[in-house]
Parts: C-alpha cells; sequence; structure tokens
C-alpha cells in the first residue's frame, strides 16, 4: 500500500472517531505538528463530511498537495 492510500486510511479513521467521540479534543495533537499539516488535515476531513454526505469535495482528496511540499516530498520518496 503506497503512503497516500495509507494517509487517507488514516484521515478516514481519524473522521470516524471525530464522529464516534464528538467530545474528544484533537487540537492539543494537533498544535504539535505545522501548521500546513494542521489545514491539510481540517481540508481533508472536511472533504471527507462533503464526501459521505454526497456532496463534491471542495479540494483534491487523493493527497497529491500533501506531497507536494518539500517538507514532506524526501519521506514520501524514501518510503514508498
Amino acid at each position: 500500500m503506497n503512503f497516500i492510500l495509507i494517509f487517507l486510511k488514516g484521515l478516514n479513521n481519524l473522521y470516524d472517531f471525530k464522529k464516534k467521540h464528538p467530545e474528544a479534543d484533537l487540537d492539543p495533537f494537533l498544535k504539535m505538528s505545522s501548521q500546513y499539516f494542521q489545514n491539510y488535515i481540517e481540508r481533508g476531513l472536511k472533504n471527507i463530511e462533503r464526501e459521505r454526505e454526497g456532496r463534491a469535495p471542495q479540494s483534491e482528496p487523493t493527497g497529491k498537495a500533501f506531497c507536494q511540499n518539500p517538507q514532506i516530498r524526501p519521506f514520501v520518496r524514501t518510503h514508498r
């Protein structure tokens, strides 16, 4: 399984977790990561919600934008 599919599966798992546990505060965990990653997670969760409601996502759900980040790209290349 490639990195993008693993990431998207994790994002879907996070979405499901947030639905089951709306009281859970994920901000302390997200604050430990970069602003870019925080924004990516929030956009991804919104897109999953839109897709599950039958609406088109607002941005690309494939993870390509995430993998184009120069800080992430070396990790993606070495762990495929």
